[in-house]
């Protein structure tokens, strides 16, 4: 059985979101994950739900990089992708556009350091209580990234 990724990927092109929708009907139909075949991308998205500037789904193992990265050479937009597999500690984000692209992730380091209190049902990051490892994940990533911007 596959650890599942999810994925969220943003984009302001209205293009993008239409092609989602029209994928999410897809899969309304099929009930299977499904694929841009067009995209030349063999990437099955699961659970699509489509929103105005979002769309959410899961894929098996990692993220849909490619897929995120194709949509913004084709339709030569920005593209985002944040991305959480939990099981083999991968959190982070993609930024495509037409000139370059950035990745920002946490590291397995960052990971190890997130405890579970399993007695109060809390997590320990840096002494601090969380009641969700999301929200020291999103933590470490925007500081990883506030730090690479002033590096850059």
């Amino acid at each position: 059985m596959p650890n599942w990724c999810s994925n969220t990927l943003h984009s302001l092109d209205e293009r993008v979101i239409e092609v989602f929708q029209k994928l999410a009907h897809k899969q309304e139909q099929s009930g299977l994950g499904e694929t841009f075949d067009w995209l030349k991308d063999d990437r099955y998205l699961f659970h699509i739900d489509v929103y105005d500037s979002y769309v959410q789904f899961e894929t098996k193992w990692s993220p849909a990089i490619d897929t995120a990265k194709n949509l913004a050479k084709v339709f030569k937009t920005e593209v985002i992708l944040d991305y959480d597999e939990p099981g083999m500690c991968m959190y982070g984000k993609f930024i495509f556009n037409k000139e370059e692209s950035k990745h920002y992730n946490i590291s397995t380091q960052d990971c190890d350091s997130i405890e579970w209190d399993e007695d109060t049902g809390l997590y320990t990051y840096n002494g601090e209580e969380y009641e969700s490892d999301s929200e020291i994940k999103e933590e470490i990533l925007e500081k990883i990234i506030q730090q690479r911007v002033l590096n850059d």
